[in-house]
């Protein structure tokens, strides 16, 4: 692919994900802690402005992670998210939960808690919908808690969950995204090597043919992040083992350079795109992988699938003008052209625009 160009910074724009209403218009969202916001845009991507609120509070709880997903052919827009519960003595600590609108946004409802962790301090977040190809809705999203819950302390993985009856209704039991031969070793009560998987976003490659790309660590010490990938042959009820997308190169002390905070895109029947974090350009060592974001040096990079889905190209620099970053999305503005949006940690996101070749 051709270079990006810069289209400029804005407080208004959306972080990660993007959506196109029937009439072409652009649709996204972002928290400032107490709300989340959701932005509309013109059809090639500019414009953004603030057209409603999912949700907002005085009390002491964080809103973050927002995921929005259009109904083609209807006004009605789902925003999921998670929430943190700062207060005192809370009855929860983390939530995931989805909110709904009939009118393309501009006011918003209650819709469901998809996941609850209780005073502890077990995550659960990060959530990515998915309107399957056969019409039901799904919701995938970190969770400590599952893993705690199977003995296996200080992992985390992705759940899914499913309305089986379209868009509404109550959510089936979750699944795990892990393929058959580490959930069999779980449940025989072995530990598998550490799994710290979380912020996932998923295509449809063709009808329930699903490529699922997710922040993970290496088994291996110090546990630096990669991406890796997961396909399921069955709308995601089953998975297959897990594959590299990117590793950061190796330091000179044997350590890889962290690669993280992951977005797929798919323009078309075309190749598939992840754009992400890394550190490895950046001067040794590279940062451990717990470092806190607003600490981590960053650079945004992207990936492109070959034939199989399962292996990637070398990686091209997206944005690498400054070294505070995080959650790069990628959306396909018009016919082999993509765009994505950064967030710069400063209370705005920059907007790139590249054509495909």
């Amino acid at each position: 692919m051709s270079g990006w160009t810069n289209e400029g910074t804005c407080g208004m724009r959306p972080v990660r994900c993007i959506e196109r209403a029937d009439d072409g218009s652009l649709m996204g969202s972002f928290s400032t802690g107490k709300r989340i916001v959701f932005v509309t845009a013109n059809t090639d991507g500019q414009g953004w402005t603030e057209t409603g609120c999912v949700v907002s509070s005085e009390e002491q709880l964080e809103y973050a992670d927002p995921n929005i997903l259009h109904i083609p052919g209807t006004c009605s827009v789902f925003c999921a998210f998670r929430i943190q519960n700062r207060s005192p003595d809370p009855d929860f600590s983390w939530q995931v939960v989805v909110c709904r609108s009939d009118d393309s946004g501009k006011l918003w409802q209650f819709d469901s808690v998809v996941e609850t962790s209780p005073p502890g301090g077990l995550f659960v977040g990060a959530p990515f919908l998915l309107l399957r190809s056969n019409g039901n809705l799904q919701i995938y999203y970190d969770s400590e808690l599952d893993a705690a819950q199977l003995g296996c302390h200080g992992n985390q993985w992705l759940m899914m969950r499913e309305r089986l009856n379209g868009i509404r209704g109550e959510w089936a039991p979750g699944r795990r995204v892990l393929d058959n031969g580490i959930i069999s070793e779980i449940e025989a009560g072995f530990q598998p090597g550490l799994l710290r998987d979380g912020m996932a976003s998923v295509v449809q490659l063709d009808e329930d043919n699903l490529l699922l790309v997710m922040e993970a660590v290496d088994v291996k010490l110090p546990h630096q992040n990669i991406i890796q990938g997961q396909r399921s042959p069955d709308g995601g009820q089953t998975w297959w083992p897990r594959f590299d997308v990117y590793r950061g190169r190796t330091a000179s002390c044997g350590t890889n350079f962290n690669a993280y905070n992951p977005w797929v895109c798919r323009p078309g029947s075309g190749p598939a795109y992840v754009a992400f974090c890394t550190d490895e350009d950046f001067p040794e060592p590279p940062d451990p992988s717990n470092t806190p974001v607003e600490k981590r040096r960053a650079h945004v990079k992207l990936v492109r699938s070959l034939a199989d889905f399962q292996s990637w190209s070398a990686a091209d620099v997206l944005n690498n003008d400054g070294d505070k970053m995080y959650n790069p999305g990628l959306f396909e503005l018009s016919p082999n052209k993509l765009c994505s949006t950064i967030d710069l940690l400063n209370g705005t996101r920059a907007m790139f625009e590249q054509s495909s070749e």
